[in-house]
């Protein structure tokens, strides 16, 4: 009997031992030990808690829950760009309305004096007073002022007035111009609403006394809509297809448009600043279409119209929208 309990009591302590070598063996992983980690977890709880924040918790996610993403916030569209106009204050607006004197390229002798006047509308809604100015802005100033009284009385809204400025042409032969504008009687500037830069102008021709100048037919601006007509010869503008007509404006498509000689006319692009009588006289004129798209604003034309008559022309604007618009500045002279 005491053999029996000593066998007992010694595979007791070799199935201890064989235990507790097993957990040093490689690829046995030990047992968490459960007690410390949860002894160390309520006490950084009771540290969270001492500083006055509770312990965040968090209810896991089931394999089948799935976060929603998060839906995009309307974003305002924003409203299309508008076109600016030259003077945005609508109390001080002004339109030109002819030239009274000197049509553009008018012939002088070296030296000679001349009155040149504007006729322009007061568009805007302030009345025009005695401290308004007509004012020098760029440009060759032919012995003119620097600023010179608009009106010595008052040119309210929608009311016309007759603008001049005494000049002399220069001594030497060849071309000049003079931009000018308004200003208002709290001494700011403002120009005219019909022009890409706010400026009129006055465009001379200084020439030999004794030769005899060709008299200008007709000049001015117009505006001309998508697939209308122009007579070059005596200003007529927007006019349908007839046997009179200069050029036409063919739009046909917004990216797609041309300045066309009709009845015999004559057209060629300028690209060498502003083009003299003489210039448009030796210029190597067609009866081809000019694609506007290749043209910009400010960029000269010669012509000769169907009368024979030269001339040129500036492109001051060119609008898209439905109707398209063509806007021109041009002088026709009597050559033929």
């Amino acid at each position: 009997m005491k053999n029996c309990r000593k066998t007992s009591a010694l595979s007791v302590l070799i199935g201890l031992a064989l235990v507790l070598s097993a957990c040093n063996y490689p690829g046995v992983q030990p047992t968490a030990d459960i007690y410390g980690t949860a002894a160390a977890e309520t006490v950084a709880a009771r540290l969270t808690e001492s500083a006055g924040e509770a312990p965040a918790t968090e209810a896991p996610l089931s394999p089948t829950d799935t976060p929603e993403p998060a839906q995009p916030t309307d974003t305002p569209t924003s409203a299309p760009p508008t076109a600016t106009p030259v003077d945005e204050d609508p109390c001080d607006q002004a339109l030109f309305i002819t030239d009274v004197t000197v049509p553009d390229g008018t012939i002088f002798a070296p030296g000679e004096t001349f009155t040149k006047t504007w006729r322009l509308r007061n568009t805007g809604t302030c009345t025009w007073t005695s401290g308004y100015a007509l004012i020098f802005q760029s440009g060759d100033v032919m012995g003119g002022p620097a600023s010179t009284q608009l009106t010595t009385g008052t040119v309210g809204p929608g009311q016309t007035v007759d603008v001049s400025v005494e000049l002399t042409a220069p001594n030497t032969a060849g071309e000049y111009q003079g931009f000018w504008r308004l200003r208002n009687n709290s001494g700011v500037s403002f120009g005219i609403t019909n022009s890409t830069n706010g400026n009129f102008f006055v465009l001379i021709q200084v020439g030999d006394p004794t030769a005899t100048p060709y008299p200008v037919t007709a000049s001015g601006h117009l505006t001309v809509r998508q697939t209308y007509n122009a007579d070059l010869d005596t200003g007529t503008n927007d006019t349908p297809p007839s046997g009179t007509s200069d050029f036409w404006f063919e739009a046909v498509a917004v990216d797609e448009k041309y300045l066309s000689p009709r009845n015999g006319a004559r057209l060629a692009l300028w690209l060498s600043g502003v083009p003299s009588l003489s210039d448009c006289e030796s210029a190597s004129l067609s009866a081809f279409r000019i694609d506007l798209d290749l043209i910009s604003v400010g960029d000269w034309v010669c012509y000769e119209t169907n009368l024979g008559d030269i001339g040129r022309m500036e492109i001051e604007g060119l609008t898209g929208g439905n109707p398209q618009t063509l806007t021109i500045d041009f002088v026709t002279w009597d050559t033929d």
